[in-house]
């Protein structure tokens, strides 16, 4: 967000790079929630898209007020193209890295109970 410029020609504004970490921190644990629940009815989706409209919503209310830090700062955050591609990476990323663990975890699980079985017959035949 560095190249996002205002009147007076600042590059870059602490409250514009928050409001974007935010919006990614909103958009990505609402992601991985609806990701991790493996269940996907329309109300985890409602749910987790209703968040991110919400947080939306407030920011653009709040983006009116005079008076308010965060006064015209919607524009310069949310109509900036690489907010979007960010979050689309980041997005992406998650959940591949998600997907990923989730292999490595049934992998790992069925070789482990590939060899508690083949234990229990060394152990049977051993008996025997």
């Amino acid at each position: 967000m560095e190249n996002s410029s205002d009147k007076n020609g600042k590059l870059g504004d602490l409250l514009i790079d928050g409001q974007f970490v935010y919006m990614g921190v909103v958009t990505l644990v609402n992601v991985k929630v609806l990701t991790s629940t493996h269940s996907y009815t329309f109300f985890s989706f409602f749910f987790s898209i209703g968040s991110v409209f919400t947080y939306l919503l407030f920011f653009w209310v709040l983006n009116l007020f005079v008076e308010n830090d965060l006064f015209a700062l919607f524009s310069k955050v949310f109509f900036h193209s690489s907010f979007y591609f960010a979050l689309l990476f980041c997005s992406i990323c998650l959940v591949m890295v998600d997907i990923g663990i989730n292999m490595a975890h049934l992998e790992i699980s069925s070789m482990i109970e590939k060899r508690d079985k083949l234990m229990e017959r060394k152990i049977k035949i051993m008996r025997s």
